[in-house]
């Protein structure tokens, strides 16, 4: 399906709940599926990887979730492809297929609370940060870039 394909999107994740805390099949999802398409863009000749990461994302975290996607990101990086664009959302707001409770209480209170969120850390619509992402793809610009909220949006921080 990305045969001759020369950008690359990947806002791919699971949950805990999916994966049935299964270390091993979250990595699945979210590690081995954006590295090996941008293994596969690399070799293809892609120009562009964009890729949905999470605010503080960290190969060295201690944290599960945030070690796994800096991880990721490190990998992509080193994958040779001229233009990466690295998302780092906070929480995505927008219809999710699955209910969770902590999740759909940060939706409601973090629009209330905006002004006393630090810009990197405020909620974003998943359709806003896809708009963010297919701005980039338009760009000509070689190298590594990590976004987070205020430069998608910098006229909203």
């Amino acid at each position: 399906a990305m045969q001759g394909g020369e950008i690359i999107f990947s806002a791919v994740g699971t949950t805990q709940k999916k994966v049935k805390g299964d270390a091993a099949a979250y990595r699945k999802v979210d590690e081995w599926i954006p590295t090996k398409a941008a293994e596969f863009g690399a070799k293809r000749g892609s120009k562009s990887f964009l890729l949905v990461s999470a605010i503080g994302a960290d190969a060295q975290s201690k944290n599960f979730y945030l070690k796994l996607k800096g991880e990721v990101e490190t990998q992509i990086k080193k994958s040779g492809i001229p233009s990466i664009f690295v998302f780092q959302p906070s929480l995505l707001l927008g219809n999710r297929g699955e209910f969770r409770l902590g999740e759909r209480m940060a939706q409601w209170i973090s629009p209330i609370f905006r002004w006393l969120t630090p810009s990197k850390y405020r909620a974003v619509e998943a359709k806003d940060l896809a708009k963010a992402m297919v701005h980039c793809s338009k760009s000509h610009n070689k190298g590594h870039f990590t976004l987070t909220y205020a430069d998608f949006f910098p006229a909203k921080t």
